[in-house]
């Protein structure tokens, strides 16, 4: 019930300030889990459909476990793929590197077939398009767990090239994880003017 509240409250507050997208919940699979997060979905779009005349957001994580794989290309469906999408615009994933090291070869591997299946699931419900929002750790600050590779600016602004180019043929937007939070924001670091070179067109 306090879920619904609060995502009806903010609807009334992306019409106020003009917002162009609106997700009613951030990663609500992960908060609810897959069977809770469709029977919630279902009733409260409706409802956020009366204040917010905009286009709908699903932002969800591609699977609930924490301890699911980034790397290669898994056989097994996606616990997203599970989900109800229709009555959204768009569906919107979270995707980061998980683990202590990030090999670069495979984690492209697992981002693109990722974005391929999250089209079809797209297709499937009747939206949009996708969007797909990415983020890596630069330095170990910021925050009390790391949850994913430290890679340094250098590597921060190469795992951003690298996602960005795999993305723009496949998407409807892309959004960068925390633009000025500590330990992983891009604003005056190197991978500030890879997103800037790469946005261009979009």
């Amino acid at each position: 019930k306090q879920l619904t509240e609060d995502a009806t409250h903010w609807a009334e507050t992306a019409v106020l300030q003009q917002a162009e997208l609106f997700s009613p919940l951030a990663e609500y699979n992960l908060a609810l889990g897959t069977s809770a997060a469709n029977r919630w979905s279902a009733a409260v779009l409706p409802l956020v459909k009366q204040k917010y005349h905009g286009s709908l957001v699903a932002r969800v994580v591609p699977d609930i476990s924490a301890t699911a794989s980034t790397s290669g290309v898994a056989s097994a469906p996606h616990d997203f793929e599970q989900l109800d999408f229709r009555g959204y615009d768009y569906l919107m994933l979270d995707v980061y590197p998980k683990g202590e090291t990030l090999d670069q070869a495979q984690f492209d591997l697992y981002f693109d077939d990722l974005l391929k299946r999250a089209k079809i699931i797209a297709g499937r419900d009747g939206l949009k398009g996708v969007i797909v929002q990415f983020g890596t750790w630069r330095e170990a600050i910021g925050a009390d767990k790391v949850d994913g590779p430290v890679l340094g600016e250098e590597g921060q602004a190469l795992a951003a090239e690298r996602a960005m180019q795999l993305a723009k043929p496949q998407v409807s937007g892309i959004f960068w994880r925390g633009w000025t939070l500590p330990g992983r924001g891009a604003k005056g670091y190197k991978v500030e003017d890879t997103l800037g070179r790469n946005f261009q067109g979009l």
